[in-house]
């Protein structure tokens, strides 16, 4: 949500429990001389599967610039902090568990591709001729490699190149190359009932991440509402589901028969 701080300010919040609570956002860029209090993400470009599965707190958001290319960020955090990445015109894609992110350049002849969560970029000139991007993501039952779809001018034929970034990557990860930190949900440390820690690639280290569950829980706790989300037909209203008016649903009084006890549970989880 953009929320005016003045009559020329926007500022950007973030609400991971529909609606109920909203916390700020930082945006990063690479050279650090832009500083941004808000963007206007065009949600309709959101691909979940530009991101690989199990990685929940990793996603991809898109901004229209002024000169019509698309600004891309990624949060590493679960959304807390997003980092600018270089402009494109197509998707950007992430291999496995953050180990690399890849992209077409603006001008469709070189790949940007980092290894070090979008901290250092490097540019790859895989095309000579500016070819239609077409299409760019993950291999299917691969970790370290991706594929481009182009066409050339005055072409019906499809180009399919892959970039495979597997001999970057020469060792398995062993456990002192993560880094292991505290996941945090609406500034609280607890998450469905456990306090979580993550354990993640450290990303000066090129080594092969073979972790599956990079969420560990240390501890439990108790559960709230943040844990559970409305349920069709309801909205959020001072921490409790409402049903609402709008719907055709009505509720139903409860109806205990013999030989049955009262239970009570909030309706709309």
């Amino acid at each position: 949500m953009n929320h005016p701080l003045d009559r020329n300010e926007m500022k950007t919040f973030m609400s991971a429990n529909d609606g109920r609570f909203w916390f700020d956002v930082e945006f990063v860029y690479p050279d650090r001389s832009k500083l941004k209090q808000s963007v206007n993400f065009d949600f309709r470009l959101h691909d979940p599967q530009s991101v690989p599965e199990n990685s929940n707190w990793i996603d991809i958001q898109y901004e229209h610039t002024d000169d019509n290319v698309l600004q891309p960020f990624i949060t590493l955090n679960g959304g807390q902090l997003w980092r600018a990445t270089p402009r494109t015109n197509s998707k950007i894609v992430i291999l496995k568990f953050g180990s690399v992110i890849v992209s077409i350049d603006i001008d469709s002849n070189g790949i940007n591709y980092s290894f070090d969560e979008s901290t250092t970029w490097f540019r790859y000139d895989l095309f000579k001729t500016k070819p239609t991007v077409l299409y760019i993501g993950r291999v299917p039952k691969t970790d370290l490699k991706a594929v481009v779809v182009t066409s050339e001018p005055g072409s019906k034929n499809l180009k399919f190149t892959t970039l495979d970034f597997s001999h970057i990557f020469k060792f398995q990860c062993e456990p002192k190359h993560y880094l292991q930190w505290t996941f945090t949900r609406n500034g609280e440390t607890c998450y469905r009932g456990k306090n979580i820690s993550m354990l993640t690639r450290d990303p000066s280290i090129r080594c092969v991440d073979n972790i599956i569950e990079h969420m560990r829980a240390d501890s439990f706790c108790p559960c709230t509402s943040d844990d559970y989300s409305c349920t069709f037909n309801y909205h959020s209203f001072d921490d409790v589901c409402i049903l609402d008016p709008l719907s055709d649903t009505t509720e139903q009084p409860y109806d205990c028969g013999s030989g049955s006890h009262f239970d009570l549970h909030q309706m709309g989880y």
